[in-house]
């Protein structure tokens, strides 16, 4: 491998880890697999030692959780963004509009697109420059969905071990919340916490009120001052 290469994958890496997408991922794993260990083994995430690793643990016991981790990614958590939609959806439109702030009534339509416009203009024009600004927005389309996705799983995965902490005090759960301990913490332990908490309200917005339809703002429309998208 040419060291090229080498910098090429470890900025690629670099770049993941600055995207808040994999930040979610990566906690989600986190908190599933503390919950997955004290639900089946009775042993936190903190109290793994490399002893139980190598006697208590399997290769076939790490293949099951990584599918279930996989069914959880792929099924249930877009099960709960469905139901959360069904929830906003049932409820009346004036209710969600009160909290709506429309950023599109002082726009004129003439100077607004959708990603289907675009490409139909694209295709019928055979511009690839609009063609490739089409492909961006989606790809920001499929970004922003992937965050929804990914902080509802983290929400969720919360719940989870929220559930195990009452098996085991020592749930990963339980060192990030100060209200789990009766003794008072240090003030540094106090300002993680306000930082998890403040995760949490984040992920909230993303996972729960855009995610799960409660937000009414209008998916794949952009402004382009007198594009003409629509004459061609």
């Amino acid at each position: 491998m040419s060291w090229d290469k080498i910098v090429k994958t470890t900025n690629s890496q670099l770049d993941k880890a600055k995207d808040f997408r994999y930040f979610a991922m990566l906690a989600s794993f986190l908190f599933f697999l503390d919950f997955s260990l004290i639900i089946f083994y009775e042993k936190a995430l903190t109290q793994v030692t490399f002893d139980f690793l190598t006697t208590g643990l399997n290769f076939g016991h790490i293949l099951i959780f990584l599918c279930l981790f996989a069914f959880y990614l792929s099924f249930c958590v877009p099960l709960v963004q469905w139901l959360l939609r069904v929830i906003a959806y049932l409820i009346p439109f004036k209710i969600l509009y009160f909290f709506h702030n429309d950023k599109w009534k002082d726009i004129s339509h003439e100077d607004t697109f959708y990603t289907s416009e675009l490409k139909e203009f694209a295709i019928k024009n055979n511009n690839s420059i609009a063609y490739n600004y089409h492909n961006e927005l989606v790809e920001d389309s499929y970004r922003d969905s992937q965050l929804e996705h990914f902080c509802l799983a983290f929400l969720i995965s919360i719940l989870l071990n929220y559930y195990a902490y009452n098996d085991s005090k020592q749930a990963l759960i339980s060192n990030l919340m100060p209200f789990f301990k009766d003794s008072i913490e240090p003030f540094v332990t106090q300002l993680l916490a306000f930082c998890f908490y403040a995760l949490i309200v984040l992920c909230f917005y993303f996972g729960v009120i855009r995610g799960g339809g409660f937000s009414l703002d209008l998916r794949g429309k952009y402004y382009f001052k007198n594009n003409g998208f629509r004459e061609s």
